[in-house]
């Protein structure tokens, strides 16, 4: 399939760090990008953009498919945040040049009140900020070397633990615990305000959202021992258990933990083969390999 881009992806990206191109006052524009969107930051509200990209799973390659998943983001966000995903606007081409809210549409972004950076989670943890409290508050919303050896170690146990715990996972799909979720509930996308805001999930492929729950609690359990607070990452799941009825969850949380730790030990490893990324970087990105499979270990080597 092409990709359809009409003006190209980085005009349009330069034309809306231009203040005049928003309806309301802004005195600057920042840039925050991910390999699948492009984030505008104007003070009062951010914008995302969905790039014009096609990576199988997740498929933005037509305006028709960018405007579908625009409003998908907004509808499934709206159900974890308080007033923070408002709507979808266009951006088309006016006499003056790129404006948001002109038709015919070149293309659509999401509008989102922004977020005070000093408030999310995974700033908060990195500082130490983050209290007994503030894990409690979250909880409603659902060695110095690693070697092959160690390695293969961890597979056998990780395999091993996911044959021991089919039926336990087959008794919570048949008892209500699979459930559409966020899909990406690490700290990072968790803002401790007031109302607590867990945003950007998931709306790309539903399959990467609907699961068991302990596979979400698991991205903060995980994030939570990352940042060496095991203490939050207890207050989170006791409070988490006692407020859901969730009885089994302990059963089954460190294969989800572990999974989890694996996915990002696996995300940092095809950091290392992107040529963008300075070869500097190589030693700090094997040391967070290092540490997610060590933790990964950890969580299949708590359960029974």
């Amino acid at each position: 399939m092409g990709i359809e881009a009409p003006i190209g992806e980085l005009s349009l990206s330069r034309a809306l760090l231009d203040p005049a191109a928003y309806p309301h006052s802004v005195r600057g524009v920042r840039l925050v990008e991910t390999h699948i969107s492009c984030v505008f930051l104007t003070g009062d509200f951010a914008y995302k953009l969905k790039r014009p990209v096609d990576f199988g799973f997740l498929d933005y390659s037509t305006l028709a498919r960018r405007r579908h998943f625009c409003h998908e983001e907004l509808r499934l966000n709206q159900r974890l945040t308080s007033d923070l995903y408002l709507d979808v606007v266009p951006v088309g081409l006016a006499a003056a040049g790129v404006r948001l809210g002109v038709k015919p549409a070149l293309d659509y972004l999401i509008r989102m009140r922004q977020l005070p950076e000093d408030r999310m989670l995974d700033r908060l943890l990195e500082r130490g900020a983050v209290t007994l409290a503030d894990a409690e508050q979250l909880a409603p919303y659902r060695g110095n070397t690693f070697d092959a050896a160690e390695y293969d170690t961890l597979a056998h146990r990780a395999h091993t633990l996911f044959a021991n715990k089919r039926k336990a996972l087959a008794r919570r799909a048949e008892t209500g615990f699979v459930r559409d979720g966020h899909g990406d509930m690490r700290a990072a996308n968790v803002c401790l305000v007031e109302p607590v805001q867990i945003f950007d999930c998931i709306e790309f492929n539903r399959r990467f959202r609907v699961g068991d729950v302990a596979g979400e609690v698991a991205f903060l359990d995980m994030d939570f021992e990352w940042y060496g607070r095991p203490d939050l990452a207890a207050v989170f799941l006791a409070t988490y258990v006692m407020e859901s009825g969730d009885d089994g969850l302990r059963d089954v949380l460190g294969l989800f933990t572990a999974y989890r730790a694996l996915v990002r030990a696996k995300v940092e490893c095809f950091r290392l083969d992107d040529p963008d990324v300075p070869v500097a970087d190589h030693l700090i990105i094997r040391e967070c390999v290092r540490r997610y499979l060590v933790l990964a270990a950890r969580a299949v080597a708590r359960e029974k």
